[in-house]
């Protein structure tokens, strides 16, 4: 955990804690990815998804 202790103690000093970290490029990049993915299938379908909605 060497490295990533001063990014740690940098998170956890600040005034705005995320809700979730992703420790390290690699990571976020694989992340980055399934949220484009998931947002593409999201687009993809908006119109029908958005056809079952229940009113209130």
């Amino acid at each position: 955990m060497g490295e990533r202790s001063p990014t740690l103690v940098t998170l956890s000093d600040s005034d705005e804690l995320p809700l979730r970290f992703i420790a390290g490029a690699d990571p976020m990049a694989g992340i980055e990815q399934n949220l484009a993915t998931i947002q593409a299938q999201i687009d993809a379908h908006r119109e029908l998804s958005a056809s079952l909605s229940f009113d209130t």
